[in-house]
């Protein structure tokens, strides 16, 4: 069942609604209509697909879009099954990377963003065993959908759910703060590596690296550590290891840098079902903060992985990290 969305003259998209069989309007109209206001105000967006416990309820697209590629799916699927599909399959990688951060005991996962040359892949939580799904395949409307639908979540959930607003993807209003200098953090790095690559990656590390966002930061080249340094020490991050020593946290930290990996690798399916292809960045929001995997080229064992602690830190904790990837970068290692 597809209905077309009238829209004002100044609108920028025309959106279609796509409804499953078991639609009514007492269930899903209030989550329709504010995801089809979401996506008449992001005109690089492609679709957004609304689950309960893994099934499609109904997605909303640009007017006229070809629709997603139907393989995998059973001949008699509807449209709304075969748009949901992508989502479906990115639901099954999100429960799995639940299971690897509930060790981290920071919250439960409410938001991914899997960014890729060509687009991106959103998934917000709206509570247990309700999702959005939603995605854009244009590398210049990765922002503009992550905030979206940031803001769709945190709208559907005190509008509807009456529930509070949880802050996906961090306050983006809170400016970064300036640091004062250099930051006293732990530091560890391979032995065996050129030492005098590690001096200019320390001094990187004790330029961003700090106890306000990003709190953490480790190095990976082909799945060997490089380097990691970290303010966990620090007496302002102490509320938040409470029952666990921050060389326990650490530990936790290199841990779950391997237990990602085949979860990651997962990702492949559902991009490449939507036309997507090599990962760029990864964003694993849970309550109590972020984990960030940046990719430093083509190596999928090549790459920094970021922690902040703070939830509204989270876009500023980004914003640390890209620039000590650049900072990697410009050391030729």
């Amino acid at each position: 069942m597809t209905e077309q969305a009238g829209l004002d003259g100044s609108a920028r998209t025309r959106a279609e609604l796509l409804k499953a069989d078991h639609w009514t309007d007492d269930a899903y109209d209030e989550f329709a209509r504010r995801c089809l206001a979401a996506a008449r105000k992001t005109p690089l967006f492609r679709g957004i697909a609304h689950f309960s416990n893994n099934i499609v309820d109904f997605a909303v697209r640009p007017a006229g879009a070809d629709p997603f590629p139907a393989a995998g799916g059973l001949p008699w699927d509807e449209e709304v099954e075969t748009e949901g599909r992508p989502g479906r399959q990115l639901l099954r990688c999100v429960a799995d990377f639940s299971t690897t951060l509930d060790r981290l005991e920071t919250g439960y996962l409410m938001r991914v963003l899997a960014v890729t040359t060509g687009g991106a892949m959103h998934y917000g939580r709206l509570k247990r065993g309700q999702h959005l799904v939603s995605v854009t395949l244009a590398d210049d409307g990765v922002d503009a959908l992550d905030w979206m639908m940031n803001d769709t979540v945190a709208d559907i959930r005190e509008a509807v759910l009456h529930q509070p607003d949880e802050h996906l993807g961090g306050d983006k209003n809170r400016p970064l703060r300036a640091l004062d200098g250099p930051q006293d953090i732990n530091f560890e790095a391979d032995r065996t590596a050129d030492q005098a690559l590690v001096s200019v990656l320390r001094s990187d590390w004790r330029s961003l690296v700090n106890r306000h966002d990003l709190q953490y930061a480790a190095y990976y080249r082909d799945w060997a550590l490089v380097c990691a340094g970290d303010a966990l020490g620090d007496r302002l991050i102490s509320p938040h290891l409470v029952g666990v020593v921050a060389a326990a946290k650490r530990a936790m930290y290199h841990d779950i840098a391997f237990r990602l990996r085949t979860t990651v690798a997962s990702l492949a399916e559902p991009l490449q079902s939507i036309g997507l292809s090599g990962l760029t960045r990864l964003v694993l929001d849970v309550q109590e903060g972020a984990v960030y995997i940046h990719w430093l080229g083509e190596g999928e064992g090549d790459f920094v992985l970021g922690v902040t602690l703070d939830q509204f830190e989270v876009a500023n904790a980004e914003t640390r990290l890209r620039e000590l990837v650049r900072g990697i970068a410009a050391a030729g290692s």
